[in-house]
């Protein structure tokens, strides 16, 4: 058989396979004993940002899912937090940040970044998509303005209880997203934190004061203040580090 050099030729089912797909950077968010996920605009897709209808139109989206009354609640008490042991209604709280998210959650978050393929993004929003709960309409309308300055809470239609936390939520989406982690037995933070890659070009950004430990930290008290030329153009902007909104997650 003569073949054209000129004429390339089909690739073969191999190097088809071989090839890698560009890979999006996200964050896991660690606060205390809750974690969420933290997502570029880009990675969040344009029907995500459109069903969440956001104003001003956000850099980062952070996502955090919890029991609905204990994470809702201004000062949950004990009752609040007992009853969320079993099967409760629960929320999606969703953040816009026009900063990076460095700056955005402040000093008592950490961060771990994971490099995700084009697919996996896709199962990422369709996981979150999944989520939140819609209208007759089939759009999303938020229940309550959140936390922390330009966030707000959406009903989810999955059910919270003390077997599946917000860090089974969060695990769920990385599986999903074809992260080398289980949900199995994840109840508490460190549990997904210990699974998760990382690389030496990915370091974890650990944002807390010196002596702090994101494995010792209690989760209940309030972040210590950010005095770092970030923060302080962060507070500017309107976009002030918002952990207590995250460490009170559950």
């Amino acid at each position: 058989m003569t073949v054209n050099p000129r004429v390339p030729l089909a690739p073969t089912r191999r190097s088809i396979t071989g090839l890698r797909l560009p890979r999006a950077l996200v964050w896991v968010l660690r606060a205390g004993w809750h974690t969420g996920l933290v997502l570029p605009k880009a990675t969040t897709g344009h029907n995500l940002l459109s069903l969440l209808s956001l104003s001003p139109e956000p850099d980062y989206l952070v996502f955090g899912w919890g029991d609905r009354d204990f994470y809702m609640a201004a000062h949950p008490g004990i009752w609040t937090a007992l009853s969320a042991l079993f099967p409760s209604p629960s929320v999606l709280l969703v953040q816009s940040c026009r900063r990076k998210p460095t700056v955005c959650l402040g000093p008592s978050i950490h961060l771990r970044p994971v490099r995700i393929d084009q697919h996996g993004i896709a199962r990422l929003r369709q996981y979150l998509e999944q989520t939140l709960k819609k209208n007759s309409a089939g759009h999303l309308e938020p229940i309550a303005h959140g936390p922390v300055p330009q966030s707000e809470f959406f009903a989810s239609k999955l059910s919270y209880d003390a077997f599946h936390t917000c860090n089974t939520w969060t695990a769920d989406a990385l599986r999903r997203a074809g992260v080398p982690v289980t949900s199995n037995s994840v109840l508490f933070a460190f549990q997904l934190w210990e699974q998760l890659p990382q690389h030496k070009d990915q370091p974890s950004i650990r944002r807390s004061m010196p002596g702090s430990d994101p494995d010792t930290h209690s989760g209940s008290g309030a972040a210590s203040p950010d005095t770092s030329a970030g923060a302080r153009a962060s507070r500017r902007t309107g976009d002030a580090p918002s952990a207590r909104g995250w460490i009170r997650g559950f």
